[in-house]
């Protein structure tokens, strides 16, 4: 028994890159592209402050439209929001 239930949640545990993980190489990959390094800063910053406290332990099989949307204040997809100024 003890054996099945270890199958079981060993099969149930989420497989596949992290979104933190993930994020954090394509930064580093991408960092010299960019024509300020200013913009790595500003992408670690945004994802550090608003995303990975909500999907940065979550696989990237596991984010769908719904994780996406309200990270970004939103509920449905097409809805905007009013610009800031």
């Amino acid at each position: 028994m003890a054996n099945l239930a270890e199958a079981r949640a060993k099969a149930a545990a989420p497989t596949g890159p992290f979104f933190r993980e993930f994020a954090e190489q394509y930064i580093e990959a991408r960092t010299a592209t960019w024509r300020s390094a200013k913009h790595a800063d500003q992408w670690s910053a945004t994802l550090k402050s608003y995303a990975y406290p909500v999907i940065g332990k979550m696989t990237l099989a596991e984010i769908d439209t719904p994780h996406a949307l309200a990270e970004i204040g939103l509920t449905e997809p097409g809805e905007s929001r009013p610009a800031e100024f």
